[in-house]
């Protein structure tokens, strides 16, 4: 691996710090069971299924039994009620999950693009402090050459047989006095489908495999030590966009996805968190967890205003805040939306459409009320403006694809 520059601390990488520690003192002390070593390293499980849409997940609200597993795991864990990705597309998605850093800036949002070597990955940073790292791949379109293998020491890509693979792996490590911390990355094929029967069986499907991984946890005695992070990459929309062709829109069944965080030695079971979450989070959260210094120069951040990144510790002991999330759309970039908890505008380019939507009283965004809230939808688009211009001054990571047409 190469060697990573030296980094240096800032106001924020402090701040971040204490509230990690402030978490876990907080939540110790909620009447929970003191780990056995507050010094403890955990292990770290991040399970991203491709397409789940959080409103078929059971802890969602959904009706089905779809997603047993998932649910025990938010009711012993945490459930970030809004959660969103950041695009609607695998690639930029699947690259914001490992670097922190939005569509807009790593510009990785098309098949003939790759993560270039100069980025940094989440996984290289726990590697380097001494973590076992691995990533499990499910299905086709990453292998090395997009660039994602970095920090893993071992990095499987494969259409059958993932779980078993990524099970063997965990049976190797030995995490139980915390001396060889493991960082475990598997990403489970889409579930996408073009009926919503067929749909439901196939999150079925991925929730058992979630529930294999989870029983090797038990069965290795350590799942109680283990952070488990449980997410999708972006979410699915049936049958046809407005325009009546396929694709990635940004409504929010194609952005609004399950989050889930379960560690019983530190999380309080049966957290409901409503704040905004977002995919670019997940990495500082593990590092903080894993007890490694988050750099000024990780993610994407930016102290003048909103637009700073935040991690999901900070969210589990924070009040609820009217937090901004940007996405990306279409792989051409065509399409943006810049989201607050209550409202949403979404700007079309080149010809500069402007939708806006109440997303507390019209979740499913139905109606587009930008001429009667003409104002609010100007500031935000404004916002997203300014969203914009920051990220084209940010260095770009994309470099050509250089493997086999995916």
């Amino acid at each position: 691996m190469r060697e990573l520059r030296t980094l240096r601390s800032d106001r924020r990488t402090l701040a971040c710090l204490l509230a990690s520690v402030v978490f876990i003192f907080n939540v110790v002390g909620c009447g929970m069971e003191t780990p056995r070593k507050l010094v403890k390293r955990p292990g770290i499980l991040l399970i991203a299924i491709d397409s789940l849409r959080a409103d078929h997940v059971g802890s969602y609200g959904y009706a089905g039994s779809t997603t047993p597993v998932l649910d025990a795991l938010a009711r012993d864990g945490a459930r970030f009620e809004h959660a969103v990705s950041p695009s609607s597309s695998v690639i930029p998605s699947v690259v914001t999950l490992h670097t922190s850093l939005p569509p807009e800036q790593h510009r990785v949002v098309r098949p003939d693009l790759a993560l270039s070597d100069d980025a940094v990955s989440f996984a290289e940073l726990l590697s380097e402090h001494g973590f076992e790292t691995a990533a499990f791949v499910e299905g086709a379109g990453f292998p090395r050459e997009r660039g994602l293998a970095q920090g893993f020491n071992s990095y499987v890509e494969q259409g059958q047989g993932v779980v078993d693979a990524a099970r063997d792996w965990l049976r190797g490590q030995d995490n139980q006095d915390g001396t060889r911390p493991f960082f475990l990355y598997v990403q489970l094929a889409s579930v996408a489908a073009t009926t919503v029967a067929e749909y439901d069986a196939n999150v079925r499907a991925a929730d058992g495999k979630v529930g294999t991984l989870l029983g090797e946890l038990e069965t290795m005695g350590i799942g109680r030590d283990t952070l488990v992070i449980a997410t999708s990459l972006r979410g699915h929309e049936f049958g046809h966009l407005e325009n009546g062709a396929t694709g990635h829109s940004l409504r929010t069944q194609a952005t609004r996805i399950p989050l889930i965080a379960h560690f019983p030695a530190r999380i309080k079971a049966g957290l409901v968190i409503p704040q905004l979450a977002r995919l670019m989070d997940i990495g500082s959260t593990a590092l903080m967890f894993g007890g490694v210094p988050l750099p000024s120069t990780y993610g994407f951040t930016h102290a003048a205003n909103a637009f700073s990144m935040r991690d999901l510790a900070e969210m589990l002991i924070g009040e609820p805040r009217d937090f901004e999330v940007i996405a990306a759309g279409d792989l051409d970039g065509t399409s943006r939306s810049f989201l607050q908890r209550k409202h949403k505008v979404i700007r079309t380019f080149p010809d500069d459409e402007i939708k806006f939507y109440n997303i507390e009283l019209d979740p499913e965004e139905q109606k587009d009320i930008a001429k009667q809230e003409e104002r609010r939808a100007t500031m935000l688009a404004r916002k997203l403006e300014s969203w914009r211009s920051i990220c084209a001054q940010r260095p770009s990571y994309a470099v050509p694809y250089s493997g086999a047409a995916p």
